[in-house]
C-alpha cells in the first residue's frame, strides 16, 4: 500500500463512501503504471473493474449496445465502425481519428484512437471520461455518460496492452 499517494487514497475514500458520481469533473482512478484501481478498500489495490480486461467484454458490454448504432458501416458516423468486434478493435487501437471533429489539424494534432498502455493519450478514454474532450463532444452524444465501472472497464483494457482478446 505504499506505492498509493494521497490523493489515490481520497479517491478510494469516495468511492467507498458512495459519494463518487460519473460527471464530468471526475474519472475513475486507475493507475497506468500498474493497471490497478484504488477504489476497492480491500488494501490489495484491485477492484473487479480494474482486473484483467478483455476486448471482448468492452465491446460487447459497452462499444456494441452503446455506440454501434450510430458508429456503423454506411451510418452517418461511419468513420468509425462498431458494427462487429472485429471492425470496431481495427477501428481503434493505434488508428488517428478521421472523424470531423478530430480528425484534422484544425483544433491541434490528430489524436490517436486507443494508445495502448496509456489511456490519458488514448481519445476513446478521454472521451468517456471528460466532459470536455481534446476535441468533439463527450461520448456518447446527448446521453448519460458511461459509468465509472465502464470507464475503468475501458481504462484498464488500455493500460493493459488493448489486446485483441
Amino acid at each position: 500500500m505504499n506505492h498509493l499517494s494521497a490523493k489515490t487514497l481520497l479517491a478510494a475514500l469516495f468511492i467507498s463512501a458512495g459519494a463518487y458520481a460519473c460527471s464530468s469533473s471526475t474519472t475513475p482512478v486507475v493507475s497506468e503504471d500498474s493497471g490497478t484501481s484504488s477504489g476497492s478498500g480491500s488494501g490489495s489495490g484491485s477492484s473487479s473493474g480494474a482486473g484483467s480486461e478483455t476486448f471482448t467484454d468492452v465491446y460487447t458490454t459497452i462499444l456494441q449496445p452503446t455506440c454501434s448504432s450510430h458508429h456503423t458501416a454506411g451510418g452517418a458516423d461511419s468513420f468509425l465502425d462498431f458494427s462487429s468486434k472485429a471492425s470496431a478493435y481495427a477501428s481503434l487501437v493505434g488508428v488517428k481519428a478521421s472523424g470531423p471533429a478530430c480528425g484534422t489539424n484544425e483544433a491541434g494534432p490528430v489524436e490517436t484512437r486507443v494508445v495502448a498502455g496509456s489511456p490519458s493519450l488514448s481519445l476513446l478514454y478521454q472521451k468517456v471520461s471528460q466532459g470536455t474532450p481534446p476535441c468533439g463532444s463527450q461520448m456518447p452524444l446527448n446521453e448519460t455518460p458511461l459509468s465509472a465501472a465502464n470507464q475503468v472497464k475501458i481504462q484498464s483494457w488500455i493500460i493493459q496492452g488493448a489486446a485483441n482478446n
